[in-house]
């Protein structure tokens, strides 16, 4: 009886933690943070089950996977696309003439490819959808990913039918998205700078539900133009302020920043490897102001530490990286999301979008005070 006890109690945390149930109310799965692999979440074919490690992508107002083509390492980026679309098995056909061909200025991986009338499995949600499968791309880019779960609003093709977000938002009584990433970028580990550790924590993606465990209150912006996710701000940069700038958010991805802010702060005097500082002094911190909110990150967050071997000196490497896409300024990646949650909202119709940001609670710390409450209840159950 008390074993039984034990079960139900660590089922019930568990479920809270990273459940998976499905209703009308919401939804939760996990989006994994396994270094040194980037952030990523598995996604399904309706009739094809073998899970893909996809990207997050708040641009893409579509979805897409790789094709046979891209199976080989630089075909259609620096990596190996080991597991491509098979049409047979996901019972799918060619949609006649319609076709995607992305514009370098927007994507530096810029792929190209044709889309498939097909069904993509999320939770215990069915989407009908048209699905692009890649069959080129920027082979001087690295995308290790197997594809991109698109939440982009707008594509200006009325005639395909690509924009999951909106079904997402349909299937459940709150249409909201919350995107939870867990702590794998935190760099300064134990080994090289004392009083630091390297946590590594799962996140966790919810459609429906309008509050999450491991996100405090969310604070909601209106967008930049009501057809993308994207915020205007106030961006800051140590005691400098750039005005009125355009930021996106990039789960997966690293930081990014204009190439002239980026040769002001973030270029080191080293010529040979000019993304190592030999010291963290200088490095100021980064964020942006809404509605007289500050959201920042730290060099504790986009510089890594390592120790130069045979020498008693330290290096610190930036993660950040210039802005590869006309669609912003500023792109906060994942090192700013190991620390904020974002939620996406819309009315019915798209209209009246909106972005919350909420302060991102450690999920390795969640977990363990529950699993801590749990032994607690248990004892006094067995005592």
């Amino acid at each position: 009886m008390k074993n039984s006890i034990l079960s139900l109690l660590i089922f019930a945390v568990l479920e809270v933690a990273f459940g998976s149930e499905h209703n009308r109310t919401g939804a939760s799965s996990h989006y994994y943070s396994k270094y040194p692999r980037r952030p990523y979440y598995v996604m399904y074919f309706a009739n094809d089950k073998m899970g893909r490690l996809v990207k997050i992508d708040l641009h893409r107002p579509y979805s897409f996977i790789f094709g046979q083509e891209c199976f080989e390492i630089n075909k259609c980026s620096t990596n190996s696309h080991g597991l491509p679309y098979n049409a047979t098995r996901s019972k799918s056909q060619p949609i006649t003439n319609a076709y995607l061909q992305e514009p370098p200025q927007i994507f530096s991986n810029h792929f190209t490819g044709q889309f498939y009338n097909d069904s993509l499995w999320l939770n215990d949600d069915s989407l009908p959808l048209d699905v692009a499968v890649i069959t080129d791309g920027n082979r001087q880019e690295s995308f290790e990913w197997d594809g991109v779960l698109g939440l982009g609003l707008d594509f200006g093709r009325p005639d395909l039918n690509t924009l999951a977000v909106e079904k997402l938002f349909d299937n459940y009584d709150q249409r909201r998205i919350l995107i939870q990433q867990g702590h794998n970028y935190i760099s300064r580990t134990k080994q090289t700078i004392k009083g630091y550790k390297h946590l590594l924590s799962e996140g966790v993606i919810t459609f429906g539900n309008d509050s999450s465990p491991l996100c405090e209150e969310f604070d909601y912006y209106n967008t930049k133009n009501g057809k993308t996710w994207q915020l205007v701000a106030d961006v800051f940069i140590g005691f400098d302020i750039y005005y009125n700038q355009t930021i996106s958010f990039l789960p997966g991805e690293y930081t990014q920043v204009p190439y002239h802010v980026f040769k002001k702060y973030f270029i080191s005097n080293d010529t040979k490897n000019p993304n190592i500082f030999q010291s963290e002094d200088d490095l100021p911190y980064l964020g942006f102001t809404l509605n007289g909110n500050d959201y920042m990150i730290t060099k504790e967050d986009y510089s890594w530490v390592t120790k130069a071997r045979y020498f008693d000196k330290t290096n610190y490497t930036l993660t950040l990286e210039s802005t590869k896409s006309k669609l912003y300024d500023f792109g906060f990646g994942s090192e700013f999301l190991q620390h904020y949650c974002i939620a996406l909202t819309a009315d019915e119709g798209l209209k009246n979008i909106q972005l919350g940001l909420a302060i991102n609670n450690d999920a390795y710390t969640i977990v363990l005070s529950l699993l801590v409450a749990v032994f607690f209840a248990v004892l006094s159950i067995m005592i």
